[in-house]
């Protein structure tokens, strides 16, 4: 049967018993109609190269789009290839009638087009596929637009309109009426992409002015003590004890006297350029052999545990107890790691108190009052647990001070590697610190990644980029989040070009307390929703809108029962029209009433031009800059 039809009234059935191929009709027919034979779901292309004949109007047509990735011409090619493997991407794609710009050909031009810095984010976030920076997105979608005209172009012919003209006047014969109908068919289907690529790149362009901040770093500058003696000093020591590895990487100062560790010499990615032997780790094993027995035995076995991360103060705290007292001994091993250290940190929890309340409303203000509270508590668990005397420096009986714990907790959070433990212990909870000083400029797509050498203990540093000698090895302060950056570090990196950090404001929503509110708890639970979510300056999180759906089921309905009693376990995208509608309108009134109350922040009186101020301005345009982008995105739901 030659005739093919999308919907076929027959099916081919195999009998294994009987060794015959049988037709089977599908619904009644009249007598006289033709059976069509169905050639399997296929598009006009599809099916002209296999059987030479297309669909008018055919509802599955396709275009396919192939994209290239040459490893000569692209220096990034093999993190860009690794990405597209792990999200199981290839460089085929296919524009159809229903999806015009499909989520995985736009995801993968979005890992083509990223930069170094924009690689870092998909290595750390693979699960997801949203838009990773304004800067990504827009040139995404002008790359995608002018693909699609310049295909367009090649069809050799403005106005498909003519060629449907001439399929329905019946006056071409074969092969050519095929050849018309499939070329009208691509064309339709690359235009239609390419206004959609169109309407999305205007938005975004529309939307950019708000989401601009200035490309601006800031930290204050007492947050740094170092020097040249003291560089030379540290460079010195490290070489001895093998540190730098290679002679690739040491520690410069910049024209504003600010630390930094550099390549010295080409760099390629993988390459090791830093080793900490085991016993020059700041760790709890190495440290803690250096305090007095009687001390030792309060923090592990004289409580009856046999490890310093079962102390009641907890492993974090032993670690600041050892550190602050290691930092007092004139004899310490690591004295030029302790002497190139700032002698405060500036953050979000030692701020005046008439300068964090700029923040009032933010998260960071609230966390930061959060962190005073909890570092009192931990402070005053130290002084119950352990006899001042054994606290006390030498001779001196001064213990340490609220000052000091802070120093050391903010020292402990923000520069222990993720995922590295003291590997003279088998618990997972036993952090260790580096002996490597403070490296100001920090990156949240950090250039080292750490690991533990198993035949000796050491730590080891590898590159994960090539680096070119004199640029500047980043570390990273363990997040990639705006708000930890101020309550940790004391800085804030703003967002876009040429360093695009992904800018985020956390937000927490609320159950409501109704009769339903054990089922909107079952719902959040069995999507792996929660109530903690993100805004950010590139896109509405799914995930935030999807928890919203569940919020903000009707009462009066059964959708919540619905969603319980489904097989799936996809998030919600969809549930009712008025349910979407009331997730457009409480998302709206949310983010009006957080922008208002961003407004309404302001520096205190004689407080403009202190150290800190600064520091809170650019963290508050950075919140005005996430809603304004937040509420532009709201607009399009």
């Amino acid at each position: 049967m030659l005739n093919h039809d999308q919907f076929a009234k027959v099916t081919y059935i195999s009998n294994e018993k009987t060794g015959f191929f049988a037709l089977q009709v599908n619904n009644t027919v009249q007598q006289g109609c033709q059976f069509f034979n169905n050639y399997r779901h296929r598009s006009n292309e599809k099916l002209l190269l296999n059987y030479g004949f297309t669909c008018d109007d055919n509802p599955l047509d396709s275009y396919t789009v192939k994209i290239g990735l040459h490893k000569d011409a692209d220096p990034l090619y093999d993190q860009k290839r690794e990405l597209l493997d792990a999200a199981n991407l290839t460089l085929e794609h296919y524009i159809t009638r229903q999806d015009p710009v499909p989520a995985s050909l736009l995801h993968t031009m979005r890992i083509l087009n990223s930069n170094e810095d924009e690689l870092y984010f998909w290595n750390a976030n693979r699960a997801t596929d949203e838009p990773v920076s304004v800067r990504n997105e827009v040139t995404t979608l002008t790359l995608l637009k002018d693909l699609l005209m310049r295909q367009l172009h090649k069809l050799a012919f403005q106005d498909f309109g003519a060629d449907l003209a001439l399929i329905r006047s019946g006056k071409l014969g074969d092969p050519m009426r095929h050849i018309v109908a499939y070329r009208a068919g691509q064309a339709q289907l690359l235009a239609d992409a390419s206004r959609e690529a169109v309407r999305r790149l205007a938005e975004y362009e529309k939307m950019s002015p708000a989401v601009h901040l200035r490309p601006r770093y800031f930290q204050p500058a007492r947050y740094f003590a170092s020097g040249t003696q003291a560089m030379e000093q540290y460079n010195a020591w490290a070489r001895d004890v093998g540190i730098f590895v290679g002679g690739n990487v040491a520690y410069s100062l910049d024209a504003d006297g600010l630390p930094y560790l550099a390549a010295t010499a080409p760099i390629q990615a993988g390459d090791v350029v830093l080793r900490f032997p085991q016993q020059q780790l700041l760790g709890m094993e190495n440290l803690s052999a250096r305090v007095s027995y009687e001390l030792r035995q309060w923090l592990c076995s004289a409580r009856g545990h046999r490890h310093l991360s079962q102390c009641a103060i907890g492993s974090e705290g032993c670690l600041v107890v050892l550190l602050w007292r290691e930092s007092k001994r004139t004899d310490s091993p690591w004295k030029h790691f302790f002497q190139g250290l700032p002698t405060d940190f500036k953050t979000a929890v030692t701020f005046p108190d008439e300068e964090l309340e700029c923040l009032e409303g933010t998260y960071v203000y609230e966390e930061a009052l959060n962190l005073r509270n909890q570092y009192a508590e931990e402070l005053a668990d130290i002084g119950s647990v352990i006899p001042s005397r054994l606290l006390s420096q030498g001779a001196s009986p001064r213990t340490i001070t609220p000052d000091e714990y802070t120093f050391f907790k903010t020292l402990v959070q923000t520069h222990v590697p993720a995922n590295l433990v003291d590997p003279a212990y088998d618990q997972q909870e036993n952090p260790v610190m580096l002996p490597l000083p403070l490296m100001p400029r920090h990156h949240p797509y950090i250039k080292l990644s750490y690991s533990v050498d198993p035949a000796d203990g050491a730590v080891i540093a590898r590159t994960r980029v090539a680096l070119r000698h004199g640029d500047e090895v980043y570390d990273g302060w363990g997040s990639d989040q705006t708000h930890d950056h101020v309550l940790y570090a004391g800085a804030c990196f703003s967002n876009e070009t040429p360093n695009p950090i992904p800018a985020t404001l956390p937000l927490e929503l609320q159950v409501p307390e109704d009769g339903l509110y054990d089922l909107r708890v079952r719902c959040l639970d069995k999507f792996a929703l929660g109530t903690d979510h993100f805004l950010s300056t590139t896109c509405l999180a799914p995930s935030l809108l999807s928890a919203l759906r569940v919020l903000l089921c009707d009462d009066s309905t059964t959708e919540l029962q619905d969603l319980l009693a489904s097989d799936s376990t996809t998030p919600p995208g969809y549930i009712s029209t008025e349910n979407e509608a009331a997730v457009r309108e409480n998302l709206r009134q949310l983010i009006d009433g957080l922008s208002t109350q961003m407004q309404q922040l302001q520096a205190p009186a004689g407080h403009a031009a202190s150290s800190t101020w600064p520091l809170c301005a650019v963290y508050l345009d950075t919140v005005r800059a996430i809603l304004a982008a937040s509420a532009a995105f709201c607009k399009r739901l």
